[in-house]
C-alpha cells in the first residue's frame, strides 16, 4: 500500500544527495570519474548507480524495460543507497522490494542475516541523515512472505 509520507521523505532525501552527487542517465553516469569504488564487506560497491524511478518501478521489472538504459539516475554510496530501498520498502510503492538482499545472499549470507546487515545499516544511516526509523520495516519486505 502506497504511503505518500515515504514517498514525500524519499523525494526530500534525493534533493539532499543531488547537492553532492552526480546524477545522468544511467548509462551516461560513469562511477570511475566521480570515485575510487571497491568492495565493501557483504554490501557490495562502495559506489553504485540508483535509478530514480525505484521509487515507482520495481529494479527487478526496471531492468527488463528499453528505459533502464537510460533512466535518470544518481551515484550514490552503499548507505545511501541501502537508505533509498528501506524508504522505497516504506513507501509500499514497488513489489519485489527486496532487491537489496540479493548481492548479501550472493556474498554468502543467509536472507535473515542480510535482512538483519541491511536492517543495522538502516539504523546507522537514519540517525545520519535524521530520517525516521521504523522498527518493523523488515517486515514489509516481499522477500519475508508479507
Amino acid at each position: 500500500m502506497r504511503t505518500d509520507k515515504w514517498v514525500s521523505i524519499y523525494e526530500n532525501f534525493l534533493i539532499k544527495l543531488r547537492e553532492t552527487r552526480p546524477t545522468g542517465p544511467y548509462n551516461r553516469l560513469d562511477i570511475s570519474k566521480h570515485y575510487t569504488n571497491e568492495l565493501v564487506e557483504t554490501f557490495g560497491w562502495r559506489y553504485n548507480k540508483h535509478h530514480i524511478e525505484e521509487i515507482n518501478t520495481s529494479g527487478a521489472i526496471l531492468k527488463t524495460k528499453p528505459e533502464y538504459k537510460t533512466g535518470e539516475s544518481i551515484i550514490v554510496d552503499f548507505m545511501e543507497h541501502y537508505l533509498l530501498h528501506y524508504i522505497i520498502v516504506l513507501a509500499g510503492t514497488t513489489s519485489p522490494n527486496h532487491g537489496m538482499v540479493v548481492p548479501m545472499v550472493r556474498g554468502g549470507l543467509n536472507v535473515l542475516d542480510a535482512v538483519m546487515e541491511w536492517d543495522d545499516l538502516v539504523v546507522e544511516s537514519c540517525k545520519k541523515y535524521n530520517i525516521e526509523y521504523v522498527p518493523n520495516w523488515t517486515r514489509k519486505l516481499t522477500i519475508m512472505g508479507v
